[in-house]
């Protein structure tokens, strides 16, 4: 059985070239037949049309000045909410290479009863792990290793898509808007805090080979904000944790 589900994605093309390779990657994930809800960032003109042409494609503009992403995988996650399926496939857009290669086989292993488990995430073995860039390879293992600290167990929690039960949604409200990627860290804790078990589904997920690069000094600074953000959300959910035992 596969669970009834609804997928959620914040989406920004800011370049012609980029607008093409997202629609690509859309087009992609367009295949698995699900409803699909993206929350436009500011993209440049035409792009939400010809994203809206995709078969199943709602798209939601977000509104605003200053740090847009947190409210992105919001509106994106509540339009998802009000289809009221039990669960939500949230994944970054341009993960063509895992639509394509890995998505049906994961949302087919997705067969626990959705009472049973909070949050339902792709997680790299050991060897896939190894094909990614040094500069993102180092702030994810002690991100990860950090929160092993306050989940109780070792997991590859960064590698992007997570599927989640439909209830977590709310325990977003209380979030500052410039918390940016560190919204899924304190998500994946607020769920342990609530009792709902997190279940990895560890494969074969490379790096793409244009990917692998280590990247200009801009990028690699681009992956210390990450780890910064995922910590920030860490820190945010722990204390909630640590107030509801006292």
């Amino acid at each position: 059985m596969i669970l009834p589900i609804t997928i959620a994605a914040p989406i920004l093309a800011r370049t012609e070239s980029e607008a093409q390779i997202l629609l690509q990657s859309v087009r992609s994930l367009a295949r698995q037949a699900l409803p699909l809800f993206f929350a436009d960032g500011g993209s440049i003109p035409g792009f939400r049309e010809d994203l809206a042409k995709i078969s199943r494609v709602t798209v939601r503009q977000t509104p605003g000045e200053g740090p847009r992403l947190v409210s992105q995988v919001r509106q994106a996650l509540d339009a998802a909410q009000e289809t009221r399926t039990p669960y939500i496939l949230y994944t970054e857009p341009d993960k063509q290479w895992f639509f394509e290669n890995r998505l049906e086989t994961f949302l087919s292993n997705a067969t626990t009863d959705a009472s049973e488990v909070g949050i339902y995430l792709p997680a790299r073995d050991a060897a896939s792990f190894a094909t990614f860039p040094r500069v993102q390879q180092t702030p994810e293992q002690l991100f990860n290793a950090l929160a092993a600290e306050t989940l109780g167990r070792q997991a590859d929690l960064l590698y992007g898509p997570l599927l989640l039960r439909r209830d977590l949604v709310p325990l977003l409200d209380p979030l500052p808007p410039d918390l940016g990627w560190g919204w899924r860290t304190f998500l994946v804790v607020a769920a342990h805090r609530h009792g709902l078990p997190l279940v990895t589904w560890e494969a074969d997920l490379p790096c793409p080979e244009e990917q692998r690069g280590e990247g200009d000094e801009q990028s690699q600074t681009y992956r210390l904000e990450q780890l910064a953000q995922n910590i920030r959300g860490l820190v945010l959910g722990r204390k909630e944790l640590l107030q509801a035992r006292d």
